[in-house]
């Protein structure tokens, strides 16, 4: 929770977040929070590869995505969320100024953050 706090601080006023609908309610407050700033976000079934690639704008500055989700435990497709992140920024739609966590390819000159929390338990198999 940290981590994902620190990385969304560097958003700015006119930014905005792509989320699932199903996220935990700690990461859901702390959305709630960052748009009284200004910073929008906009929840999508991520788990629907199409729906995240629909939600992208040249204003989204990070795709954030739980797996499981939180509370019904659907399991995210992460590579293919980044697989339509990068086409996405090849075809020059998002162009946000995070150089972190990028999936974007170093030659183009756009970049987008795309967060994914990994639930484990200690009695995993």
């Amino acid at each position: 929770m940290t981590a994902l706090d620190v990385v969304l601080r560097l958003l700015k006023t006119g930014d905005e977040i792509v989320a699932g609908t199903d996220i935990y309610g700690g990461t859901n407050r702390l959305l709630k929070f960052l748009e009284n700033q200004g910073i929008k976000t906009k929840h999508v079934d991520v788990s629907v590869v199409e729906e995240v690639k629909k939600a992208l704008t040249p204003a989204t500055r990070v795709v954030l995505i739980e797996t499981p989700t939180n509370p019904m435990i659907r399991i995210i497709d992460i590579r293919g969320v980044v697989a339509a992140v990068r086409a996405e920024c090849e075809n020059g739609t998002p162009s946000p100024p995070l150089p972190l966590f990028s999936p974007c390819r170093p030659a183009t000159n756009s970049r987008l953050c795309v967060c994914f929390l990994l639930f484990l338990s200690p009695d995993c198999d």
